[in-house]
């Protein structure tokens, strides 16, 4: 009888907790092989964009405790159809979550935060037992960029310069955002991710 309820407790312990959902979340780098994590680590930093040009940041693992805040744009309709975004601001200050394909390699992508749409699809996932932003797999890349390593997208062979990731949605708080009112262009919806 003792063992039952032992063996009981044992299964509650070890069973996955429930899922839980917030308005936003932050992409937290989890590197997949952390004997390739480069020096300094960047295992469990979180994505931030580093201005780059008129309305565009490139995508980068912050160098400190830094994090940019995502929701994710669209009704259950658009998510279910993978016609959803993922969203940074609201309003005139809004980034979309852009892959934007290498001219040099057809299976290389770069991840950019740029005002107008987003990429269409791109979205958190539950895959393989992991959440995390998908579909592709992501890796950061160490370009010798003067922005700092810049986070990739790849369909093919994992480049040199470059360490398999996967980005973690770890749930945030929607700060209040004044323009968030005036948005009629964007619907939060509510998304997966790791409790904090």
């Amino acid at each position: 009888m003792y063992s039952f309820v032992a063996l009981g407790l044992a299964a509650l312990t070890t069973a996955s907790p429930l899922p839980t959902y917030a308005d936003a979340f932050k992409l937290q780098v989890q590197v997949t092989d952390l004997t390739k994590d480069f020096t300094p680590p960047i295992h469990n930093k979180y994505i931030v964009g580093v201005h780059i040009g008129a309305g565009m940041d490139m995508v980068t693992p912050a160098l400190h405790d830094e994090a940019s805040t995502f929701h994710t744009n669209g009704t259950d309709t658009d998510i279910w159809a993978a016609r959803g975004t993922i969203v940074t601001g609201f309003g005139r200050y809004a980034q979309s979550w852009h892959t934007v394909r290498s001219p040099d390699d057809a299976n290389l992508s770069s991840a950019i935060l740029q005002y107008g749409p987003g990429t269409e699809g791109v979205r958190v996932i539950f895959e393989r037992g992991d959440l995390m932003l998908g579909p592709g797999q992501y890796m950061v890349c160490d370009r010798k960029l003067p922005y700092g390593l810049s986070v990739e997208m790849s369909t093919g062979s994992v480049p040199e310069a470059c360490i398999t990731v996967t980005l973690l949605p770890v749930c945030a708080e929607l700060g209040a955002d004044p323009e968030q009112n005036e948005d009629k262009e964007q619907t939060v919806s509510r998304t997966r991710c790791k409790k904090n």
